[in-house]
């Protein structure tokens, strides 16, 4: 952040400066990169949820006992695959733990589920805005310490 060198400040000011830099490159800003990743992967798994309840209505209102759909095997690696009985379901719950259920319960567990997702990711969403909160004092005491203007929020 600062060349502590140039700035002309007594060695206790400069140590203290050093605390607070490495503090906000070690804690905060790794813990909000930390936050923010962990909100992604939950806004995809909302995403996986609200796309399997929209093939399941299509399932459902076409009446559909079979089909043929793509599954994607990782890395965007898709194959063809026959579906012989379009009955059951397996749903992903939670830890890598999948249960079996039929279309309608599919459907009454979805938004239940991702009502959940929604909740941890206002949770973490309020946790990184305590975190910028915390980022913006530091640099504020970085301020205060080396009589200069803060650097940017990044």
């Amino acid at each position: 952040l600062l060349e502590m060198e140039e700035l002309g400040l007594p060695p206790d000011r400069l140590k203290k400066l050093q605390q607070y830099e490495t503090f906000l490159n070690d804690v905060l800003r790794a813990k909000l990169g930390v936050l923010y990743q962990q909100r992604n992967e939950i806004l995809d798994e909302i995403s996986q949820y609200l796309a399997l309840e929209k093939s399941l209505k299509a399932i459902q209102q076409n009446k559909l006992t079979e089909m043929s759909t793509l599954v994607n095997l990782g890395h965007d690696f898709f194959v063809n695959a026959k579906v012989p009985d379009t009955s059951f379901v397996f749903v992903q719950l939670s830890m890598g733990f999948h249960a079996q259920m039929t279309i309608e319960e599919a459907l009454d567990f979805i938004p239940q589920k991702t009502a959940l997702l929604n909740e941890k990711t206002k949770s973490i969403s309020d946790t990184i805005s305590n975190t910028k909160m915390h980022i913006r004092l530091v640099l504020d005491g970085i301020k205060e310490v080396s009589g200069l203007a803060p650097p940017p929020i990044v």
